[in-house]
């Protein structure tokens, strides 16, 4: 890859890592919202370069569960 591209993506991904808040996923999984929890969980970043060992697109999932409320 050549030098100007990797600086390029260093700097998207630095840009999109500093602009992300946390996603919690606690309060919505006990309210029964899974539908919406998953939806906001699933990962907008497409890497189409990236497949499952069965050849085909991986759809990725993210967030913060809470484990010891005290």
């Amino acid at each position: 890859m050549v030098p100007s591209k990797i600086l390029t993506l260093l700097i998207a991904l630095l840009t999109f890592t500093t602009a992300v808040e946390e996603l919690i996923l606690t309060p919505l999984i006990r309210e029964g919202n899974l539908a919406k929890a998953k939806e906001m969980a699933t990962d907008n970043i497409k890497l189409f370069h990236i497949k499952s060992s069965l050849n085909k697109p991986m759809t990725s999932y993210s967030g913060y569960l809470t484990i010891n409320e005290t």
